[in-house]
């Protein structure tokens, strides 16, 4: 199974609340170690979560899409991506108030957006419960 990518104006929908009530961004590239860790444990969230308010979507920022596409290849991962080799839609999420910081995860809802920056390690249960947490949290659930 391949992964589904997104183009900016849909990403821009989800973000602008139109599409869903909640997303979580993930920015990445391939050659951040601590990204490919976290990646893969995206990928079974996004599996895992069923609401339909919910969008899980993986900005990549490599300058070579060909790095992204063999990485997301290489682990079979199928969560939506978009790919943003000009940092384009990180410097929208952060309105260019801050230098990159990779791993970034970004939860995105009508209040607000919620950073998480960096990855901590932890089994993909442990990983997957805290951000079912927070999404939870984003929806009143």
């Amino acid at each position: 199974m391949h992964h589904h990518e997104l183009d900016h104006a849909m990403l821009a929908k989800q973000l602008a609340g139109k599409m869903r009530d909640v997303t979580l961004v993930a920015f990445w590239a391939s050659w951040c170690k601590p990204c490919t860790k976290e990646l893969p444990q995206l990928d079974k969230l996004a599996a895992a979560e069923h609401d339909p308010r919910v969008a899980i979507v993986a900005v990549d920022l490599d300058h070579e899409r060909a790095d992204a596409e063999r990485f997301l290849a290489a682990n079979h991962l199928t969560l939506p991506v978009v790919f943003d080799p000009d940092a384009e839609i990180y410097q929208t999420v952060f309105l260019g108030s801050r230098d990159m910081v990779l791993p970034s995860t970004a939860i995105v809802w009508a209040g607000g957006v919620e950073i998480d920056d960096g990855y901590e390690v932890a089994t993909d249960a442990e990983y997957i419960a805290k951000l079912q947490g927070k999404l939870a949290a984003h929806l009143g659930r």
